[in-house]
């Protein structure tokens, strides 16, 4: 993990929480869907997908209660930059100012915090995502991953639970999925787990001037700091198209996501 910063320790937990969405970013695409492994860790399907290729960029949109003018200027992007059958490598990219920091610090409820606990805070979200934040320049500070995911025409599943081992991945979404079905995850004795809460039948879910069929996967963790749940929002053909994040203070937040072949 790298830091430069006089900022480091006024970064907060919320914006590592949106970087947790951002890095889900994007997937498949496929209109017919086959029915999976019986176990929920597993997942088969073609691989071969559109929006995998290496080059395919997705950007976001960010919704957070308020209209703060601050959040303007938060901004974030995935590019694939290698795709192993199936095994899908993100470079993830959040760009942000000293006014985003203050303003989520606010939100999130950790500017009474002393300085130790954020950085307490920060070192945790860096640590878990493999992120590296880079304060240099106030104006235009970014943090920086690295993401792997396997992505098919049969769902997502991720590798940044098991810290990159690719043996152990984490259930994001199956299309196949009714509502009521779990992926858990037992990480050193926390239990996450992951529920679908809701599949709809109309399009109703908006992504810019598209309304989608979605899945929406809701994941908890036992013993989380500060997050009460995030909320997956899924399609079919285009994979993760939304983030949806409730703190345990009541404040929430969300994200739209873009994918290149919309």
């Amino acid at each position: 993990m790298k830091s430069h910063t006089p900022f480091y320790h006024r970064f907060s937990r919320l914006t590592g929480a949106l970087l947790a969405g951002i890095f889900a970013f994007n997937a498949t695409g496929c209109e017919l869907l086959e029915g999976g492994s019986e176990d929920p860790n597993e997942l088969g399907g073609d691989p071969n997908i559109e929006l995998t290729e290496v080059g395919q960029r997705t950007t976001a949109s960010f919704n957070i209660p308020g209209n703060n003018p601050a959040f303007n200027n938060l901004d974030a992007e995935a590019t694939v930059s290698e795709n192993r059958n199936g095994i899908v490598t993100y470079d993830v990219e959040i760009g942000f100012d000293l006014e985003v920091v203050r303003a989520v610090d606010s939100m999130a409820g950790t500017s009474t915090l002393p300085d130790a606990g954020k950085r307490a805070i920060l070192d945790l979200m860096l640590d878990r995502y493999g992120a590296t934040l880079d304060t240099t320049d106030p104006n235009n500070m970014k943090i920086l991953a690295q993401v792997k995911l396997k992505v098919t025409d049969a769902g997502i599943q991720d590798f940044i639970t098991s810290e990159g081992n690719e043996s152990q991945p984490f259930t994001i979404v199956k299309y196949d999925a009714e509502v009521g079905d779990e992926y858990t995850f037992n990480k050193d004795g926390n239990m996450i787990e992951r529920r679908v809460v809701s599949r709809s039948t109309e399009d109703d879910y908006q992504v810019a001037f598209w309304l989608l069929k979605v899945i929406k996967v809701r994941e908890t963790e036992e013993n989380h700091p500060l997050i009460e749940e995030i909320v997956y929002v899924t399609n079919h053909k285009y994979g993760l198209v939304g983030i949806e994040l409730k703190l345990k203070n009541g404040e929430e937040a969300s994200a739209v996501l873009f994918p290149p072949t919309l």
